[in-house]
């Protein structure tokens, strides 16, 4: 049966991946890179093919598929006509990211339907995040490692990077469902990715009246 990994460079898809090769599995390294990953993270997963030389898919996201969605008109509804802006950055109860469904899960869907299995990063302490898909296998689960389990083999193995201590989530630097710590280690550690963020949030608050990052975040000194 043909199987693939879901690599995002996230410690999780990292740990989870790197162990299994080293246990013998056979398997696809299979990443989806957006428009805004940090560097950093692009080049875990760059390391982990070339450490493990597994046959490996690597795609880009179209340069300006963002721009096209953000800078667009709003299609249908009350708002028709309107510019797209980030609407919900104030709204918790949307639990999905437009631009990570456009961006990422639609070329996920393409090329994972030419695999039978398909191994996803999720630890034993986030189980509650398993979906019910006969592809889907979660061998942190089975292995019931945890963050801790996580943290220690990717350090033992030297895969640690410091992103992983300065961002909980390690997607897009852009992601506005940021905590206010992440922001202000984008601003302190990153600040030529921050004036990236920062362009959109100024735009964002022109356009639609509503900010993409936290205000504290500009009212924070550092000691």
């Amino acid at each position: 049966m043909k199987a693939v990994a879901s690599v995002s460079g996230g410690k999780d898809s990292i740990a989870m991946a790197l162990r299994m090769w080293e246990m013998g599995y056979k398997f696809t390294i299979v990443s989806v890179f957006t428009e805004f990953e940090f560097p950093a993270i692009k080049q875990q997963v760059y390391r982990l093919i070339e450490t493990t030389g597994l046959p490996h898919i690597v795609l880009e996201v179209k340069k300006g598929t963002w721009d096209r969605w953000f800078y667009g008109k709003i299609s249908k509804g009350k708002l028709k006509g309107e510019v797209r802006g980030v609407r919900f950055v104030l709204n918790k109860s949307l639990p999905y990211c437009w631009y990570k469904r456009e961006a990422k899960d639609k070329l996920f869907r393409k090329i994972n339907k030419q695999f039978d299995i398909i191994y996803i990063g999720i630890r034993y302490d986030e189980r509650k995040r398993i979906r019910n898909n006969p592809k889907f296998r979660y061998p942190l689960v089975e292995w019931k490692w945890v963050k801790e389990d996580v943290e220690k083999y990717l350090k033992e193995k030297g895969f640690w990077i410091r992103e992983y201590d300065l961002f909980p989530h390690t997607g897009c630097f852009l992601c506005p469902y940021q905590t206010k710590k992440a922001w202000l280690n984008l601003k302190t550690h990153y600040p030529e990715l921050f004036k990236i963020a920062l362009k959109y949030h100024l735009d964002n608050l022109r356009l639609i009246g509503l900010p993409l990052i936290r205000e504290e975040v500009f009212a924070w000194k550092e000691a």
